[in-house]
């Protein structure tokens, strides 16, 4: 089988540890969903997941906005 998840490395890091951390957080999420993909979840549960994790995104863009207007 083929995996494609996404390995954190240093290379990645941006130097605010507040957008560090939210990236760790959604490398996290989105390999947790490739899982339960991968091993067969329900519509249902593939819903909220989904959900979540766009909820969290909209959290984090608006969090280097803010961080951007400040610079």
């Amino acid at each position: 089988t083929y995996r494609m998840l996404i390995t954190w490395n240093e290379d990645l890091r941006t130097g605010d540890d507040q957008i560090d951390h939210q990236h760790m957080y959604l490398i996290e999420q989105t390999n947790r969903l490739y899982e339960l993909a991968a091993n067969g979840m329900s519509p249902d549960e593939c819903e909220r997941i989904v959900t979540k994790l766009l909820k969290y995104v909209q959290k984090h863009f608006s969090a280097e906005e803010n961080l951007m207007g400040e610079l």
